[in-house]
């Protein structure tokens, strides 16, 4: 039978419930006989039976291919019929004797599918019931530092885990298969298998789309029913930040001056819930990450007050295996009147097989914090070459960040949000969680970002007194209030379809409280950007780029070429926004070559100067006349109707 006698009973078997081939059956025990011994299973026997409360086994089946036996150690007859009833129960017995066990092994439980990232899905999820996590070890490492006590302390204790005695585990997964599909009802194919973690990131995933998530546990040669299905859709840029090379690094006074971080990206970094908004700012040369925090939501600094960053800088998702001086945490933890600069080396993977070494107060990170117009500032100065954090300009990291607001353990900022926002203890040891971080280098495009604190209707400016891109804001309605943020890279947008535009980009991102708004922006161009362009609506317009359709999205604008300036009316989206010179051949100017132009072409076909169109559509004209012919002639001919076919159904697709 392979089973073993553990001890004898005390007198408490009161309610009995089925595990593995009878998982689900659940009776209320009243047999004359209450004191029943404790079994455990021997080696290729399973527990099917346990007492609920204090959890032992009292029934053990086993299976070796030709024969079965099932030991119980309660009255068959003390079972009390309810939802359940003997007879039920006997029918399961006699099927699993006859033919095995019918019923899968236990799924995984509880998987979160994370989207927002760029490119990837986190997931996550628990052990089967009553199993444990597939390493034994620590448990999770504290979150923060008390620097007064020179001691680690953690906000929430880690419940203890369900039934984590090995007498009661009647299956132990040895590991996972992960599965993916494009529908919530499959089919699902296997992306990945035998993971021994509770966690895996799908770096395949295409933005823009929904997937749909399913995780098995793999029992030797078995393996689990589904999980429950976990849905997911990746951003665009999502959780990622890109710091850009600077040549006049700040100085580090615990004040953020706006000259001073004017070349800085900027990026609102409020924890979830919090309806006052903080400000990240970030840039880098090349010995140095330099970090300031505008934390709006602390007005005071005091004791243990504290900036934790956590960093994953090889990108692999994980902590090293076992080696304590590679990667883990930095902590600016409050001390009377300085910060203690403190790093603390993690290692191992969550959940419970963590391992950590004891903070040691580090040169490689200086920081300074101050409280400026009554809210709390901090710059942070991190050494890229002589200490913990090992990367370089042109190197992505992993990063987590958060700003702690003592003594009452309020999280104000943190980055990424969903990190302490999964409803999962310790989800900071999960290097997968993090966003990205992209140190810039000399040669890398260059940023301005800028701020400014929405809190109605009105006019603002972004970006003004830079290199003649500012936007300007006039937001006519808006529900909410916090920072709008408009970040401007100097470089083309990677995935331009057939047209020209500026080399340069702008980004429009808004806080998480601010819910919904409009307004005419107004987008900056130089004299040197319109060279060789048209300046006039019919031939300069502005697109946005659309992350869940993936395609440009024609906005247009109304133009005017003695300001510079394209305005587009009633924006209400967020998003990459681009200037475009339209492409040849679009004639009805919604930015696509298609069947409509086709035939305004044909309409025009053989003329042969502006002066056959009425007044104010030479421009037309032009749109369709790209070359003169042999003679010299302005003249739409077979010529004009090569580079049109050449563009048909090039540009930005309305």
């Amino acid at each position: 039978f392979h089973i073993h006698g553990e001890a004898d009973g005390d007198g408490d078997l009161s309610e009995i419930y089925g595990a593995g081939c009878f998982d689900g059956r659940l009776f209320s025990y009243n047999g004359g006989n209450s004191y029943i011994d404790h079994l455990a299973p021997l080696e290729g026997a399973t527990v099917f039976f346990n007492n609920s409360a204090p959890a032992y086994a009292c029934g053990v089946g086993y299976e070796n291919g030709t024969w079965r036996t099932l030991g119980l150690s309660f009255e068959f007859g003390g079972l009390q019929d309810g939802g359940d009833t003997k007879s039920e129960l006997m029918a399961d017995i006699l099927t699993f004797l006859d033919a095995g066990c019918l019923r899968r092994k236990p799924a995984p439980m509880s998987l979160v599918a994370h989207g927002g990232y760029d490119n990837r899905v986190p997931l996550v999820w628990d052990a089967p019931p009553g199993q444990s996590a597939l390493a034994e070890g620590a448990a999770g490492a504290s979150l923060i530092f008390n620097a007064k006590d020179r001691k680690e302390e953690k906000i929430k204790e880690r419940p203890q885990l369900l039934m984590n005695e090995s007498r009661v585990n009647f299956y132990q997964a040895a590991g996972y298969n992960v599965y993916r599909g494009e529908s919530e009802n499959g089919p699902f194919t296997k992306i990945a298998s035998n993971i021994e973690r509770q966690y895996y990131c799908d770096d395949t995933a295409e933005n823009g789309k929904n997937w749909y998530y399913v995780v098995t546990a793999v029992y030797d040669a078995d393996e689990s029913e589904f999980s429950n299905v976990a849905p997911a859709t990746p951003k665009a840029d999502g959780y990622t930040l890109r710091s850009p090379w600077v040549e006049n690094p700040p100085s580090l006074d615990g004040v953020i001056d706006e000259a001073e971080w004017a070349w800085s990206v900027q990026k609102s970094v409020a924890n979830e819930g919090h309806a006052v908004s903080s400000t990240l700012y970030i840039m880098n040369d090349d010995n140095y990450l330099y970090l300031a925090i505008y934390d709006k939501a602390n007005s005071g600094l005091v004791d243990d007050d504290q900036i934790g960053i956590y960093f994953d800088d090889n990108l692999n998702y994980n902590w090293p295996s076992s080696s304590l001086s590679e990667e883990g945490n930095f902590w600016c933890s409050r001390s009377g009147s300085q910060n203690d600069d403190l790093f603390r080396a993690l290692a191992g993977h969550w959940p419970v097989d963590m391992r950590w070494a004891d903070p040691q107060s580090t040169t490689g990170m200086s920081s300074v914090s101050s409280v400026s117009a009554g809210r709390v500032q901090v710059e942070i100065r991190i050494d890229l070459q002589n200490g913990p954090l090992n990367a370089a300009p042109g190197d992505t990291i992993g990063l987590f960040l958060y700003a702690l607001d003592m003594p009452d353990s309020l999280f104000t900022v943190a980055w990424p949000s969903v990190v302490m926002n999964t409803g999962r203890e310790d989800a900071w040891l999960i290097p997968e969680l993090f966003g990205q971080l992209a140190i810039g280098r000399q040669s890398d495009c260059q940023y301005f970002s800028d701020s400014e604190d929405v809190s109605g209707a009105g006019l603002y400016h972004f970006n003004e007194g830079q290199d003649g891109h500012q936007v300007d804001m006039d937001v006519s309605s808006l529900d909410g209030g916090g920072d709008f943020i408009v970040t401007q890279n100097n470089c083309v947008y990677e995935n331009l379809p057939g047209a020209d535009a500026l080399p340069l980009f702008w980004t429009i991102e808004i806080d998480d409280i601010v819910s919904a708004f409009t307004a005419d922006v107004t987008f900056h161009y130089t004299d040197d950007d319109a060279a060789g362009f048209t300046e006039t609506n019919a031939f300069l317009g502005v697109a946005r780029f659309n992350e869940q359709a993936n395609a440009w999205i024609w906005k247009g604008g109304d133009v005017d070429a003695d300001a510079n300036t394209v305005v587009v009316h009633d924006v209400s989206e967020t998003g990459v926004y681009v200037l475009y010179r339209r492409i040849f051949g679009d004639s009805n100017g919604d930015g696509y070559v298609d069947e409509a132009d086709l035939q305004q072409f044909a309409d025009v076909w053989l003329s042969t100067n502006p002066g056959e169109f009425d007044d104010g559509t030479v421009e037309r004209f032009h749109n369709y006349n790209k070359n003169t012919n042999a003679a010299g002639e302005q003249i739409i001919d077979e010529g004009d109707l090569q580079v049109f076919s050449d563009n048909w159904l090039h540009g930005v697709q309305p």
